[in-house]
């Protein structure tokens, strides 16, 4: 014990005698307090009395390799003042140091040459006699660790010195000291790497983001379908991903994008089809304020699956005095009363900031709930506001007026039951219908002054004023028709009965007549439903 206090004063006394005039050693015996001489890379340490390994033994409360115990573990280079840890930009190696045994030198017995040229990190400290690594000490705020002996308390346990060399120069810490004195030495700033390496990928997802709002808008202008019938997270086969990989053959960004599926899935696309219409409402209902006046037009229609709904429409004059029109709302309906409607109307306008004070005229349609003059739509909104003139529709009116005018004569309703007939027997067939479409594409080679015929179209079971498109497609077919019905009347089966009736009627002036008669009446009534 008395042994080990004695070595332990002697490493740690910091009495310095120097005597660089005449540039002796100064050697003073071992009872008394040992002195280390440290001036530079060329000084010397010496003793009176030679040290042998074993008077390097740590006490039992230092570590392992060689670094002073955890209560005491302050970085001995944060208080070395020599030029050993002074500068560690550069690795201190004294090769002064590696002298011969004969002349005293306690760094000859352990340092070995070879270390220098094999493991150029190595950094010694004359002072405490310690190997250090200078990479880490450089670099060694934000280090994964910072309990290794290479970069605080030093490293002295030779005995393992090639194994915990090879250890540390294979550890994470060692690496990742290596990469950021690289980048140092490179004048990169890692700050500013990240943040443009964030901007880039900022650049990035926002121009796919645009690509993908470009073809959800453009779905949703053409009214078809975003996805499939079956999409997962397996089959992808709806509009809208297509649409995607279809961008993507010309952007391997794009493709690259995809694959991650951000964006794309149905909740997210459907906040984006609505704020979309939030945004094309807002502008509408903007042009609607400036004009501070409006009109109300509504009607209610059922859909194919059997829900009720209304469509609100708002009709407005701007300064410019061009007449505007435009839905606001489509709305689903619990039932058909008067007051649920009026009620659903009312809350529209509130929600679209429109006051219904300065709604000046309503049309709807001839049906009781909505145009009643007790207790309709129209009654209740003339008790919120007196201005509130109510319209029957005119388009509607229109249409009713036709349809009673073809119920009154025989000749236009006979021409209406014909055209009915003539094309179930033609078009609910594929076998007539491909008869039909060879004898049209006949007629036409044959007649090089013919015109591209039309084909033929089905009646519209309510807007009576769009059937002269239907009377238009018989007449410029006339021909065509009449050469179909002979050869489908030669059949033996119970179309062929049909086909010769309906063929009678078109060798008779009158149903020539009657079509001639219904197209002009059809089609002036078609022009005037569209400019009202």
């Amino acid at each position: 014990m008395s042994q080990q206090k004695t070595l332990r004063s002697f490493f740690s006394s910091k009495s310095r005698v120097s005597d660089e005039a005449e540039g002796k050693h100064i050697t003073q015996s071992v009872q008394t307090k040992n002195k280390f001489q440290c001036a530079g890379q060329t000084n010397l340490l010496e003793t009176d009395e030679p040290v042998t390994p074993a008077d390097q033994v740590h006490s039992d409360e230092d570590s392992d390799d060689g670094c002073p115990s955890r209560a005491q573990c302050e970085s001995i280079t944060d208080t070395c003042t020599c030029s050993c840890c002074s500068n560690f930009e550069v690795a201190y190696q004294p090769k002064d140091l590696l002298q011969s045994k004969s002349q005293g030198n306690i760094f000859a017995r352990y340092i070995q040459a070879s270390w220098y040229s094999k493991y150029k990190w190595i950094s010694v400290c004359t002072s405490s006699y310690k190997i250090f690594c200078h990479i880490c000490c450089i670099v060694k705020q934000g280090l994964l660790t910072s309990k290794s002996p290479f970069v605080h308390g030093g490293f002295s346990n030779w005995k393992k010195a090639i194994e915990r060399f090879k250890s540390h120069e294979g550890s994470v810490a060692h690496k990742e000291a290596i990469s950021k004195l690289q980048v140092r030495s490179q004048g990169v700033n890692v700050g500013a790497m990240i943040t443009k390496q964030h901007e880039a990928e900022k650049r990035s997802n926002r121009t796919m983001l645009m690509k993908l709002l470009h073809c959800i808008r453009y779905l949703a202008r053409q009214g078809l379908a975003f996805r499939g019938h079956h999409e997962d997270s397996f089959a992808f086969e709806g509009n809208l991903y297509q649409l995607l990989l279809l961008q993507a053959s010309d952007s391997p960004q794009l493709a690259t994008w995809i694959k991650k599926r951000d964006y794309i899935s149905p909740a997210i696309v459907n906040e984006i089809i609505t704020l979309c219409g939030n945004t094309v409402l807002r502008r509408l209902l903007g042009d609607i304020q400036a004009a501070k006046y409006f009109s109300l037009i509504a009607d209610e229609a059922t859909d194919l699956s059997h829900n009720a709904q209304i469509c609100i429409a708002i009709r407005w004059v701007d300064s410019s005095y061009e007449v505007h029109e435009a839905a606001i709302g489509l709305l689903q309906l619990p039932d058909t009363k008067a007051f649920t409607l009026f009620s659903v109307v009312k809350d529209c306008l509130l929600r679209c900031s429109l006051p219904i004070t300065n709604c000046i005229g309503q049309a709807y349609d001839g049906a009781s709930n909505m145009s009643g003059v007790r207790s309709g739509v129209q009654a209740l909104m003339k008790k919120e506001t007196d201005s509130c003139l109510y319209v029957h529709c005119f388009a509607h009116s229109l249409n009713l007026c036709i349809q009673d005018v073809v119920r009154k004569s025989e000749l236009l309703s006979n021409c209406i039951e014909f055209i009915l007939q003539l094309v179930q027997l033609i078009k609910f067939s594929p076998k007539r219908l491909n008869l039909f479409q060879n004898i049209q594409q006949q007629i036409r080679f044959g007649d090089d002054s013919a015109a591209v015929p039309s084909s033929l179209r089905p009646l519209c079971p309510t807007r009576w004023t769009v059937r002269h498109s239907a009377i238009d497609g018989v007449l410029n077919n006339y021909k065509a028709l009449m050469f179909c019905l002979r050869q489908v009347e030669e059949g033996h089966d119970e179309y062929a009965a049909k086909a010769r009736g309906l063929l009678i009627q078109m060798e008779s002036f009158e149903l020539y007549f009657s079509l001639k008669l219904s197209f002009v009446v059809f089609a002036a009534a078609e022009q005037l439903s569209i400019n009202l």
